[in-house]
C-alpha cells in the first residue's frame, strides 16, 4: 500500500492497519523519516503514530508479509480519526 498525506503542522499522524483473517499478520511501515514494524491480532487491528515533514505532502509506504492464499479479505491502512 502507498499513501500521499499532507500534513499541517508537526504533530504526528496516525494510521489504523486492519487485518481481516484469522493469522496474525506482520507490516512494516516507511515514511521519509523513519521505518516501523510490527505485527496486527488475528480479525484485529493496530494504530501507528508515524511523524511526517510538516506541512507538506510525504509518501508513505505499508508492506504487509504472510497475507495468505489469494481471494481472502485484504488488510488494510487507513489515516485514523
Amino acid at each position: 500500500h502507498e499513501l500521499l498525506v499532507k500534513t499541517w503542522g508537526a504533530r504526528p499522524t496516525r494510521f489504523l492497519i486492519s487485518n481481516p483473517r484469522s493469522a496474525a499478520l506482520r507490516y512494516r511501515m516507511l515514511t521519509p523519516f523513519a521505518g516501523f514494524s510490527g505485527e496486527v491480532p488475528p480479525l484485529g487491528t493496530a494504530t501507528v503514530d508515524a511523524s511526517l515533514p510538516a506541512d507538506s505532502v510525504s509518501e508513505v509506504k505499508v508492506h504487509f508479509e504472510n497475507t495468505g492464499p489469494a481471494g481472502q479479505s485484504e488488510p488494510s491502512v487507513e489515516l485514523a480519526p
